[in-house]
Order: structure tokens, then C-alpha cells, then sequence
């Protein structure tokens, strides 16, 4: 099941999660030449349902963000 994400005007966000986990988020940004493109980041849906954003850089591509999401390994979360 996917979790509800605030998402701005013009974001997207998947429709599965990819390895169970891992969700793609679509974030416009505006080029320095003023035409519009998207960037992707990669999100995590943790067990306790919480989402974090995996990784610094943005993906250029949905597919380069997808690729690195299958070979990612879990988050552990680890309960003190």
C-alpha cells in the first residue's frame, strides 16, 4: 500500500513501490535556460510507515532512480 505523500503543485509521485520498499518522486525544477524538466528522487517507505528520502542528488531520469532502487539495500531500523 502506498502512503499518503504532501505532495506541491506539479509533483508526481509512482503508482507501485519498487522492491516493496522504495517509491520515485517527480519534482519540477526550472533549467537555468528557463525550459522546464523534472527531477526524481528516490524515497523510502519504512516498516512503522514512515517515509525518508534516500540519497542527496536528485536522478535526472525515472528510470536511473528505479535502477538504483532495485539494487539498494533496506534501511534497519533498529527500536532502542
Amino acid at each position: 500500500m502506498l502512503p499518503k505523500l504532501p505532495l506541491s503543485k506539479g509533483e508526481t509521485v509512482g503508482k507501485h513501490l519498487i522492491n516493496e520498499r522504495y517509491l520515485v518522486r517527480g519534482v519540477p525544477v526550472e533549467a537555468e535556460d528557463g525550459s522546464k524538466t523534472r527531477q526524481y528522487l528516490l524515497h523510502e517507505v519504512l516498516p512503522n510507515g514512515s517515509v525518508v528520502q534516500r540519497g542527496e542528488e536528485p536522478f535526472e531520469s525515472r528510470r536511473a532512480a528505479k535502477k538504483t532502487a532495485r539494487s539498494l539495500a533496506p534501511t534497519r531500523v533498529i527500536d532502542l
